[in-house]
C-alpha cells in the first residue's frame, strides 16, 4: 500500500496546501458517527497547516510529518487541551500547560494535531465501549467495538480523520484497535519512545507508539517519535535480508476462531511464496508469562488509583472493580513477579536466537459486539478483557516490539496479524511487516 504520507507530501509538491487536507479530515469528523474524538484543536490545528504551506511556498518544509494531520489519544498532554483520560474524574481537567516529549518531537517534523482521541476510561480496557464520553464504535459496523484502549485514535486512522494517531499500549491498547479497525500498530521496544507527559497506566509496561495505515507510514511516524530521521524508512528495504519467521503453535494456536486460523495460515504460506523459511519455535513458559503481566497490570494500575478510590472520586462500576482486583496483590507477590522480568525476556529472545522474527495473530478474533463482557471458544468461557488481550500481553511484560498488519476479513470485520521482534530490531519487523502488507495489494 503507498504511503498515506508520501501522497501528501506528493500532494504538497504540486501545490495542494496542507490546510486543504485538514479541512477534510475535519469535514470527516463532522460527518461521523463513530465517537472518536473528544476534543479538537480546529483554530490551532488551522494555523499550523497555514503555516506550513507559507513554508512550502518558499520551497521549504519543517520536517517528515510536514503538514500532516495527527491526533493523540487522550491520555497524553497536548498543550491547550484537557487530558481526561476518557473519564468523568478528569472530564473538567485544566488544559495542559505543555506538550508530552512525544507531540513536541512531532511538532518539530512538522505535524499538525487535530485533537484528542476517546480512550476506554484511563486506558484501562481493551474494548473501547466505557468511557466517560461515549463508546467508540467499529469503522466496518457500527454494532461492533473498535477495540482499545486507544479506541479512538484506531477508528480515527481507519475512517480517514487524520492521517496518524499516537496510541499507547500496556497490553493491547495499540495492536489490538489496530487489528479490530484494519490498520498498522506498532509497539516499539520498551523505552524506546518517551512516555513523558502520558498518563501512567502501569508504568513497567507502558509503551507508546504509532497507529497509521501503512507499515511505511508506522516507519516514517517512528522516526518523528524518537527523532531517528532515516532511520526506520531505510530498514524497509531490508526485505532481502530477512530471511526466517517463527511460528509459536503453544498458546499462540489455542483459541482461535477459524477465520483467523485461517488467516493464520495464509500469511505464513504468503511469507514461504517470499521465500521466507518458516520454523517452529516455542516458548513453554508463555502461560506464567502472560499471568506475569496480568499481576503487574493489576497492582500498578491499583497503586496509581487508590488514593481517588479511597477519596470516592467518580469512576465506571467496571472501572473501579478492575482496578480494586489490584488490591489483592501482596508486595511479595509483586516483587518476585518483578525479578521474573528478566527469565520472560530470555525466553522470548531464545525463541528469537533463530529468526528474525515471530508470526502470531494479534487477536483470536473479529471485533466482538459492542457491550459484550465474555467469549465462549474451545468450551471455555473466558472475560473479554483477557481473551481480548491474550496473545498482546505478553510482549508488554517483556518489552520486545511487535506491529499488527491487517490480513484478511471475516464477515467485513478486519483480522490483524502481529510480528515479534528482538529487542531494538524495528529494522526486521518493519521490513516482514512491509511483506506481508504487500501480499494483500
Amino acid at each position: 500500500m503507498k504511503s498515506i504520507i508520501n501522497n501528501l507530501h506528493q500532494s504538497q509538491a504540486g501545490g495542494e496546501p496542507s490546510y486543504q487536507t485538514l479541512r477534510e479530515c475535519f469535514s470527516r469528523i463532522d460527518r461521523s458517527h463513530l465517537n472518536a474524538f473528544i476534543s479538537l484543536d480546529q483554530q490551532g490545528a488551522i494555523a499550523a497547516a497555514r503555516f506550513c504551506d507559507d513554508l512550502s511556498k518558499r520551497g521549504s518544509s519543517l520536517g517528515i510529518l510536514h503538514g500532516v494531520p495527527v491526533a493523540v489519544k487522550d491520555i497524553i498532554d497536548v498543550v491547550g487541551l484537557s487530558t481526561t483520560n476518557g473519564s468523568e474524574r478528569f472530564a473538567n481537567a485544566p488544559a495542559a500547560a505543555r506538550d508530552a516529549d512525544v507531540v513536541r518531537r512531532l511538532r518539530c517534523e512538522g505535524a499538525v494535531i487535530v485533537g484528542k482521541t476517546n480512550t476506554h476510561e484511563f486506558a484501562y480496557g481493551p474494548t473501547g465501549d466505557r468511557s466517560f464520553f461515549g463508546p467508540v464504535k467499529n469503522p466496518f459496523n457500527t454494532a461492533h467495538i473498535s477495540g482499545g484502549s486507544s479506541s479512538g485514535s484506531a477508528a480515527a486512522v481507519a475512517s480517514g480523520m487524520c492521517l496518524a494517531a499516537l496510541g499507547s499500549d500496556t497490553g493491547a491498547s495499540i495492536r489490538l484497535p489496530a487489528a479490530l479497525c484494519g490498520i498498522v500498530g506498532l509497539k516499539p521496544t520498551y523505552g524506546l519512545v518517551s512516555c513523558q507527559g502520558v498518563f501512567a497506566v502501569s508504568h513497567t509496561l507502558d509503551h507508546v507508539g504509532p497507529m497509521t495505515r501503512t507499515v511505511f507510514d508506522s516507519a516514517v511516524m517512528l522516526e518523528a517519535m524518537t527523532g531517528r530521521i532515516g532511520v526506520y524508512t531505510s530498514e524497509l528495504r531490508r526485505a532481502a535480508t530477512v530471511r526466517r519467521v517463527g511460528l509459536v503453535r503453544r498458546y499462540y494456536g489455542d483459541y482461535l476462531t477459524e477465520p483467523v486460523a485461517k488467516a493464520w495460515r495464509e500469511a505464513e504460506l504468503k511469507f514461504r511464496e517470499f521465500g521466507i523459511d518458516i520454523a517452529e519455535v516455542d516458548i513453554p513458559a508463555i502461560q506464567a508469562i502472560s499471568e506475569a503481566q496480568h499481576t503487574v497490570i493489576l497492582a500498578e494500575s491499583y497503586a496509581a488509583h487508590s488514593e481517588a478510590l479511597q477519596r470516592g472520586e467518580p469512576y465506571s462500576d467496571e472501572t473501579r472493580n478492575r482496578l480494586l482486583g489490584g488490591a489483592t496483590i501482596s508486595a511479595d507477590e509483586y516483587i518476585r513477579t518483578l525479578r521474573y522480568r528478566q527469565f520472560a525476556i530470555d525466553a522470548f529472545d531464545r525463541a528469537l536466537e533463530s529468526v528474525d522474527a515471530i508470526l502470531v495473530p494479534t487477536c483470536g478474533s473479529v471485533a466482538p459486539l459492542l457491550g459484550e463482557r465474555s467469549f465462549t471458544i474451545g468450551g471455555e468461557n473466558f472475560p473479554m478483557f483477557r481473551f481480548l488481550t491474550r496473545l498482546t500481553a505478553p510482549t508488554n511484560f517483556t518489552g520486545h516490539p511487535c506491529i499488527s498488519v491487517p490480513f484478511g476479513s471475516n464477515n467485513g470485520l478486519p483480522i490483524g496479524m502481529q510480528l515479534i521482534a528482538k529487542h531494538n530490531d524495528e529494522g526486521s519487523l518493519l521490513a516482514l511487516a512491509r511483506l506481508l502488507e504487500s501480499a494483500q495489494e
